[in-house]
């Protein structure tokens, strides 16, 4: 895990001028990831999410290149099986903020080749208006979509959205936010790279439904840390 978060690109293990380092808040999304992803790494056949199941170990901070120039796009988790690749993006407060997507003009040589015509479709509504999906970060998932599509075309691909929310999640953000990714799910449902999303206390339930014993051990854990109110 540390050899993970240190070769990534977001210095989420590295302390700056006596400031802890990210991975240590108490918000930190690598921190979500890892307290619920890492003990599958000693029991890969065990993991199940999204209806997929049969991968290797799962991969932190994954890199996935688009082919362009620059700082490659990292997934937060990569699982690799014999027919198909799951992708997850997660995230814990970031979605709290509103998001502007930026995009460098390389990213208009992808068309007709990496781009599918939804996700070209999504690509040109972020160039007309880069807060559409705000609070969602839709220009991060084009992003991760071209990176899957250059770096894993050769298997069935899934890229998940995972989110995290308090127990008390009835503020505007919270709906807005999910209005956001309804909408984004909608306008990339005709893609080759089948798109999902769920809330990590979503995901966690499925796991406890599972019954096995070291997994609902897991799950108190991470209802204990994360499950909350704000």
């Amino acid at each position: 895990m540390r050899d993970a978060y240190r070769r990534g690109a977001g210095n989420e293990w590295t302390d700056r001028d006596g400031i802890p380092a990210k991975f240590c808040a108490a918000h930190s999304s690598s921190a979500l990831v890892a307290n619920s992803f890492v003990p599958f790494a000693r029991y890969p056949g065990d993991f199940e999410a999204f209806g997929l199941s049969g991968f290797g170990e799962p991969e932190l901070e994954a890199i996935c290149p688009t082919g362009l120039r620059g700082t490659p796009p990292h997934l937060d988790v990569l699982l690799r099986g014999d027919s198909h690749v799951l992708a997850i993006e997660s995230k814990c407060t970031e979605y709290l903020a509103e998001k502007v997507a930026t995009f460098s003009p390389a990213y208009d040589t992808l068309r007709g080749s990496r781009f599918e015509p939804a996700w070209e479709g999504v690509y040109d509504a972020l160039l007309r208006d880069p807060r559409r999906f705000s609070p969602l970060d839709a220009g991060q998932l084009v992003k991760h979509y071209l990176g899957l599509r250059n770096s894993c075309g050769a298997c069935g691909l899934t890229l998940a959205y995972l989110y995290w929310e308090p127990r008390n999640a009835n503020a505007e953000i919270f709906w807005r936010h999910r209005d956001a990714l309804t909408r984004f799910s909608e306008s990339v449902a005709d893609s080759s790279v089948r798109f999902v999303s769920a809330s990590y206390l979503d995901l966690w339930r499925a796991w406890q439904r599972r019954g096995i014993p070291w997994l609902d051990l897991h799950v108190e854990g991470l209802l204990a840390r994360y499950h909350v109110e704000v």
